[in-house]
């Protein structure tokens, strides 16, 4: 997408939705509308954003279709995100996967909500796959390949405090999920397609369904797995990875956080034919 598109809200929002099908015409057109006006004043309000009373119950009478759902709305811009991806001349398309909570703890009559954080709260969980060019020293966004939302119901089980424990609901698959949403990579042999991921996606069946996919998996580790060396020789993977030669470096500063001071860590690049067994 040009950046004269970008910068324009009406060309934008026309770029995005324009291919929407909600059902009717109406619908796709107040789409539309309502995406240029959220761009012209993306830190305001809804009626802010709407700017009038019309506007703005055109707005919530649309959101508020039981017909109406997230995908329909956000799928013209994820299938545009894959298009640009496969369609860029770059040989890498990191594709990054990431979950937040949404917290509407303080919407007491809104239904369908779920707990998140330590339990206490609710609101909804979000997960996002952004596609990124990774330009050296100006990495090119395309946009969003993908999203998933969903709620954590609460057990009626109890703990023995009394306090209720959060059922779990099995979110480990939301990384091959989304991988198996955005699609096979079309062409490995001219362009890699990579999913990156944090210590959660750390999971067999994660790698396994991507690898099926033709995905390549950058996953920050999370368990000290066996693992068999090139020359055949068992052993533990992170300190295999940390006997192993830099072949390349960067020194990086890290945000302050949790009331620690922000710090200076060296980063290391080493690889080596592994095997997990």
């Amino acid at each position: 997408m040009s950046l004269a598109t970008c910068l324009d809200p009406q060309t934008w929002a026309m770029a995005q939705w324009g291919s929407v099908e909600l059902g009717d015409s109406r619908r796709n057109e107040r789409a539309v509308a309502m995406g240029a006006a959220m761009a012209a004043n993306p830190a305001g309000s809804l009626p802010k954003q709407m700017g009038n009373w019309n506007d703005l119950r055109a707005s919530y009478r649309l959101l508020g279709e039981a017909d109406v759902s997230h995908q329909q709305l956000s799928q013209p811009h994820w299938q545009q995100t894959r298009e640009q991806a496969q369609a860029h001349e770059s040989p890498i398309v990191l594709w990054v996967q990431d979950s937040t909570e949404l917290d509407y703890s303080h919407h007491n009559s809104t239904t369908g909500l779920g707990v998140i954080g330590s339990g206490k709260t609710q609101g909804l969980m979000l997960h996002s796959c952004l596609s990124v060019i990774p330009t050296p020293g100006n990495p090119e966004i395309l946009g969003l390949g993908g999203q998933q939302i969903w709620s954590r119901p609460v057990s009626a089980e109890t703990t023995s405090t009394g306090t209720q424990r959060r059922k779990q609901r099995s979110e480990g698959d939301k990384w091959a999920d989304m991988l198996d949403g955005i699609g096979t990579v079309p062409d490995r042999t001219t362009q890699r397609w990579v999913s990156v991921g944090d210590r959660e996606s750390d999971a067999f069946s994660y790698i396994r369904r991507a690898q099926a996919g033709n995905w390549d998996c950058l996953v920050r580790v999370a368990q000290n797995r066996v693992v068999v060396s090139a020359q055949g020789e068992q052993t533990y993977l992170k300190p295999l990875a940390r006997s192993l030669s830099a072949q390349a470096h960067k020194t990086i500063q890290l945000r302050g956080r949790d009331g620690q001071p922000k710090r200076t860590v060296e980063l290391q690049l080493a690889s080596n034919g592994i095997n997990c067994p």
